[in-house]
Formats: C-alpha cells, structure tokens, sequence
C-alpha cells in the first residue's frame, strides 16, 4: 500500500499505543507478516508503554529536519566515564531516524547501556535527525551531584555539559535505521 501512494522520504511512523502514547520511527524492513510489527523491546515498554504483543497504530508521517535536542543523560557516568561522550552520542544517533521529546534512549557503549532522555526537540517535538546538522546541549544528570561527591571529589573539573553542534546522521549507511525500526 504504502508503494502506491505518495509518501514523503525518509519513509518515517508515529507509533501511538493505547493510552494516547506515542513516539516516531523510521523504518529497517517490511518483513513482517501484514497486521505486525516488531520493535524493540525499549520502544515498545520505556516509551509506548506497550506490552510484547500489545496493540499499536501506526501512521505514516513527515517529520521537519532537527534543529535542536536537549538532552539529559539518566546516569552522571555517562558525561564522566565516557573520554568523549560527544562522539559516543554522535556515533550512537546516526542509528536513528528521528527523537521525540520525551522518549529514553539506549546509548551503548563498551557493554554499557546508557539512557538518555530527550528532553525537547525543535523546531517541533518530533523530528527527523537524518543528514541534518542538529544542536545537541545536555543537561545535568539527576545523580549528577551525587555522583560527583562519590567520584570526582578532588580530580580536575567537570566537563563540560554543552555539545557543539553536530552532523547525527549525515553518514547514509544502509544500517541507519537499525536503532528504531517499525516493521
């Protein structure tokens, strides 16, 4: 169906669950048997609420290109564990498709998972982040203060917790959806 009519590329889904939830998607394959859907599992639970074989609608959608994200690291280890957490982040987006204000994120890294949640998107709450260059500022870690009396005490300040503008997915890999597909 979606061959025949006109839609916008990238190829982009609003996932909606049952309690009015939702969030954005791009799209890894069409192969999954028509009437479902496979997502990952933190989709579905962290940000649609939704349990392994629960009901979803989806509906294709155009997103405007990211202008900016505001986003909060849920772990304080993220910012002071990573040597660059810019180029992690960075590294991690190109995965994805497009982010929605308040959706959680997995981040991994050296058999790590960090969340990150994106607190606000612009110019909309939902946007595209492919081949855009996209303004990325964080902002502290709920357990950043505790963190920082248990591990930094007397080591050299912090990082920095604003990024300089970056390219999040300027690379067209064919695996660029593999974060956030919706079959």
């Amino acid at each position: 169906t979606l061959a025949r009519l006109s839609v916008d590329y990238p190829m982009l889904f609003q996932l909606s669950g049952n309690d009015g939830k939702t969030t954005h998607s791009g799209v890894l394959e069409f192969s999954a048997e028509e009437g479902c859907v496979y997502a990952p599992e933190w989709i579905l639970r962290d940000n649609l609420r939704v349990a392994d074989g629960g009901l979803i609608t989806v509906t294709n959608i155009s997103l405007p290109k990211a202008e900016f994200c505001l986003l909060q690291p849920q772990s304080a280890a993220f910012v002071y564990e990573l040597s660059n957490a810019k180029a992690v982040l960075e590294n991690e987006l190109r995965g994805f498709s497009c982010v929605t204000a308040g959706d959680t994120i997995p981040i991994s890294y050296n058999n790590k998972v960090y969340s990150i949640l994106i607190q606000e998107v612009k110019p909309s709450p939902a946007a595209c982040i492919i081949e855009t260059d996209c303004r990325v500022e964080f902002t502290e870690a709920p357990d950043a203060a505790e963190y920082e009396a248990k591990h930094v005490n007397n080591q050299a300040a912090a990082p920095a917790m604003e990024a300089p503008p970056m390219d999040v997915a300027a690379d067209d890999d064919d695996d660029e959806e593999d974060k956030k597909p919706a079959g």
